[in-house]
């Protein structure tokens, strides 16, 4: 500043010291790419795809991750007796504060605490998505929630090689279509972040349910979540899927992958069924076109179908002709549940 007034001054005809640019300096650096979200339309159709590649488990997870804005490490983590679920309009999940997320390293898999400690919370439902977790905890054989259908813990890289990136950018090979280009599992907890702020929930109220800190201590220490402002996100989070009825009702276009893919067909019983190798009790059908034959037709009994055992272990997406024709199920649906997903 000395030197500076002293040239304005005229006592000296420069400044020795180097001037220092005076306001901003201009960055440079590419702006980052903006995080690729969905509407709960793509993620329903997101979900049905991945139930097809990934079983019932698969497409429930995507659900809960887009509903409750959780992460990766705290669904796969989330085990039977961190879920309440006795009163569906009252349910929630906790997220356990020592052993609350699933950690994976190179060689193994591992429970730990959750990223921040702001993360382990309570996590209130909304009514349809207690009642798919209450239908997807009967036929669950494992401790932990979102297993593989083998009931193994998810590896991310697998689920996202197999499951999500078929979902979510297509298949043509499979005829698989896609649905939502780019989009990643934690896209899932950006567009809960987006509904949140589109039905106008308080932000105090979005970072306990994320598990976020405020950047005003201030506002965090001195502000807190009532149970009207709850029951309105609850609301919205409801309506949202109540929105989404048309496609969870319109049946699925059949390709490759689904209820006509190979690997799902059982195996058939390619058994001779000529006049030595014919099974006991099997009647051969009479030929009306030839000579000294009657115009009979007999029912011949249905030979048994062997089942492939990699045919028991894959889930598809159970199809029926009534209303809620589409169902999460396991194995074999229950004509007990099926109003579950309607």
């Amino acid at each position: 500043m000395l030197l500076d007034d002293a040239v304005d001054e005229e006592l000296i005809s420069r400044n020795p010291v180097r001037r220092r640019r005076r306001g901003r300096r201009r960055d440079r650096t590419p702006s980052a790419r903006e995080r690729v979200w969905a509407m709960p339309d793509h993620i329903v159709r997101i979900a049905a795809t991945a139930t097809t590649l990934g079983g019932p488990s698969a497409g429930l997870l995507i659900i809960t991750a887009a509903w409750t804005g959780c992460r990766w490490g705290e669904l796969t983590g989330l085990q039977w007796h961190n879920v309440d679920l006795t009163d569906p309009g009252n349910a929630t999940i906790t997220i356990d504060p020592d052993i609350g997320a699933l950690h994976e390293s190179k060689h193994t898999l591992y429970l730990g605490p959750p990223k921040t400690p702001a993360s382990a919370r309570t996590i209130r439902l909304p009514r349809f998505l207690a009642l798919l977790l209450r239908q997807h905890q009967h036929i669950a054989s494992s401790s932990f929630v979102f297993t593989s259908p083998r009931g193994c813990l998810l590896r991310r890289s697998t689920f996202d090689r197999r499951v999500l990136r078929p979902a979510c950018d297509g298949n043509p090979t499979t005829g698989v279509p896609a649905v939502r280009t780019g989009l990643t599992f934690h896209g899932l907890r950006h567009s809960h972040k987006t509904w949140l702020i589109a039905d106008h929930v308080p932000e105090i109220a979005q970072a306990r349910r994320l598990g976020h800190h405020l950047r005003n201590r201030l506002v965090e220490t001195y502000s807190h979540v009532a149970p009207e402002v709850e029951t309105h996100l609850l609301r919205c989070l409801e309506k949202r899927w109540q929105r989404t009825a048309h496609l969870r009702h319109s049946p699925r276009p059949r390709g490759r992958t689904g209820l006509t893919a190979p690997h799902s067909h059982p195996a058939r019983d390619n058994t001779n069924t000529s006049k030595r190798h014919r099974p006991q009790g099997q009647v051969r059908v009479s030929r009306p076109n030839q000579p000294g034959t009657e115009r009979t037709k007999i029912t011949a009994p249905r030979m048994r179908q062997q089942v492939h055992p990699r045919s028991q272990l894959s889930t598809m997406v159970r199809e029926t002709r009534s209303p809620a024709n589409t169902v999460f199920a396991g194995q074999r649906a229950n004509p007990k549940h099926l109003q579950l997903w309607s």
